[in-house]
């Protein structure tokens, strides 16, 4: 009737982001390219767990073909590289600055 319905999507994210905001829970965004094993998924969010504070972490997972190898993590405006791309692009700075 109001032509509003285009919003719930929106106010549905807003809605998760302040749930997560108030119980303490970490938002993540896993790159990948093989998807991981419930056991490495397991040690990633124990490991964001004690590096942020949290009680909890949820992990969006993304596949991204382009990192070649390896994974990253992106929690807010950080971003934890461990991909075979992330490693390649390193080791070119570094020889280009010699």
């Amino acid at each position: 009737r109001y032509h509003k319905a285009s919003l719930a999507q929106e106010i549905f994210k807003e809605y998760q982001e302040y749930y997560n905001k108030r119980h303490n829970i970490l938002n993540a965004e896993l790159f990948y390219v093989v998807a991981p094993k419930k056991e490495q998924l397991d040690g990633m969010k124990n490991f964001l767990c004690k590096k942020y504070h949290t009680k909890d972490v949820q992990i969006k997972q993304i596949e991204d073909k382009s990192l070649i190898g390896g994974f990253c993590i992106r929690v807010e405006d950080e971003e934890i590289d461990y991909s075979l791309k992330g490693k390649i692009n390193a080791l070119q700075q570094k020889l280009t600055w010699r």
